[in-house]
Parts: structure tokens; C-alpha cells; sequence
């Protein structure tokens, strides 16, 4: 399968349903009302610190003591919609292929009837990023205690390879599940099989996902964040929701490109049967 093909042809869906946005640009407009609330608390806190500690001072910083709590208890709100949101994008780009009218209320009907599925994505998810943090974390401490760097040289190459498996074991999870309603343990078995089959594509694709949610990430939190912590005005606030509307047209190119790729691999199956 051609790679920029692929890349071209979901490029032009975009660009032809632009609908397409929507899913995705809810999603991140709630993580950067979210960002800018701790922007704002991180800043008040930080503005208390730097001034000589009294009673006062102590009493505004525990004021903000609450708006971190409330942004910890509504993370997981927020990660559940954006599943749910990354679900709906297989059912999607699944019509478009059999001509049929794009439909949001469908897509996300579709995605809630896969929760179980996004859901155990979701916490496999979690789960492999704290067991890789924790490891690459092992391995830091070790080379920094030891003063030997083949310490962080190990730890960085069973990171790459422990990434790699991943992608290729779960890249097709959630089409699977979506468009072809399949369970959890099918999903995960499908995706696996189909990301080792096609582990050359697989690889690049992610390789180049990486790239854009890393630019993406930098100029939405470095740029957005350092002009807000500077001075919050207006200008600074609505700066930050602007790169952050740009940082989810690049995530939504993302999110149609795997299922795209999933239908397609799907197709050349088909044609192998037959």
C-alpha cells in the first residue's frame, strides 16, 4: 500500500467533510479550557510564592488548592470524551467509503456501542505509559548513579522497541471494534495480527504520527503556555485557543488516517480471498 496515498486521500476527506473537525475540536477546546484554568492557578500560585510568605499570602495560595483538585477530578471526564471522540472517527471515514451521508449522531452512537473496548484501550493505554515511565526511569537513575551512560543506551532502546510493539499491537484496536463490532479480545487479536502484517506501513505511519503530535504538542503548550504565563490578557488568552484549534486539525489528520489505512488493508484482504 502507498503511504502517500494514504496520506493524500485522507487529507482530501478532510478537506471535502470538513464536519470532520468537530469530534476532535470539542475534545480539545475542553483540554484547553482545562489548561488555561491551571495556567492561571500555576501562575496565581507561583506570583504568591515569589512575594515574602505571610498569613495572607498562605491564605491566597491555599485558595487555589481547590481548582487543582477540580482539575484532577475532571481529567478522567475529559480522557473518557476523548475516546470517545477517537471512536467515532472509524464510523466516519467507514461511510464515506460506502457512500454513505456522514453522520455525527450515528458516529457516536456507534462509538458508545464499542465502549467497552475504548475503554479497556484506554486503560491499556495508561497502563503501558506508567510501566514505560517507570522503566526508562529505572534505567535514568541507574546511569546517573553509576556514571555509566550504556545505563540510558539500554534504557532507550527497550523503550523504541517496547513503543514499536505497542503501535504495531494496538494501532487497529478501534477501527476493529467500531467497524467490524468486534469484542475486546478480537479487537486486540485483529489489530495485532493486521499491525505485524503490515508492520513496515505501520511503523512509518506512526513514525510520522509522532512527529505531528510532537510539533503539534510543542507549538500548543510551549508557545501557547509561555505567552499566557507572561501576561494573561485577552490577546494572550485568545492566542491560546487559536494554536490550540490549529494543534486539533493536526490530531484530527491523525484520527483519519488510521482507520483509513484500516479499511484499506481490510480491502486488499478481501481481494486475496477472493
Amino acid at each position: 500500500m502507498r503511504i502517500l496515498y494514504l496520506f493524500k486521500e485522507s487529507f482530501m476527506l478532510l478537506f471535502s467533510k470538513p464536519r470532520l473537525f468537530i469530534p476532535n475540536l470539542s475534545a480539545s477546546l475542553l483540554y484547553a479550557f482545562v489548561e488555561l484554568i491551571l495556567i492561571i492557578a500555576t501562575a496565581g500560585s507561583l506570583t504568591v510564592l515569589a512575594d515574602s510568605p505571610s498569613a495572607h499570602d498562605l491564605a491566597a495560595l491555599e485558595s487555589y488548592v481547590p481548582v487543582f483538585l477540580g482539575v484532577l477530578f475532571f481529567l478522567p471526564f475529559i480522557y473518557v470524551v476523548d475516546l470517545v471522540t477517537y471512536s467515532m472517527y472509524p464510523s466516519m471515514v467507514s461511510d464515506y467509503h460506502k457512500n454513505i451521508e456522514i453522520s455525527l449522531w450515528k458516529a457516536a452512537k456507534d462509538a458508545f456501542s464499542a465502549w467497552r473496548v475504548w475503554m479497556t484501550f484506554g486503560l491499556v493505554f495508561l497502563l503501558f505509559g506508567l510501566f514505560v515511565f517507570m522503566l526508562t526511569g529505572f534505567f535514568a537513575v541507574a546511569s546517573f548513579l553509576s556514571g555509566n551512560l550504556i545505563f540510558l543506551f539500554f534504557g532507550v532502546l527497550i523503550f523504541i522497541i517496547l513503543l514499536i510493539f505497542f503501535m504495531l499491537s494496538v494501532f487497529f484496536v478501534i477501527p476493529v471494534a467500531v467497524i467490524e463490532k468486534k469484542g475486546i479480545i478480537e479487537s486486540f487479536k485483529e489489530s495485532k495480527r493486521l499491525g505485524l502484517e503490515h508492520a513496515r506501513e505501520v511503523t512509518f505511519i506512526n513514525v510520522s504520527i509522532i512527529f505531528t503530535v510532537l510539533a503539534a504538542f510543542l507549538v500548543g503548550n510551549l508557545y501557547g503556555v509561555a505567552e499566557m504565563s507572561t501576561k494573561l490578557t485577552f490577546m494572550a488568552a485568545s492566542l491560546f485557543i487559536l494554536v490550540k484549534i490549529i494543534q486539533s486539525m493536526l490530531y484530527t489528520y491523525v484520527l483519519v488516517v488510521n482507520p483509513f489505512f484500516y479499511i484499506k488493508a481490510s480491502e486488499q484482504k478481501d481481494q486475496i480471498l477472493l
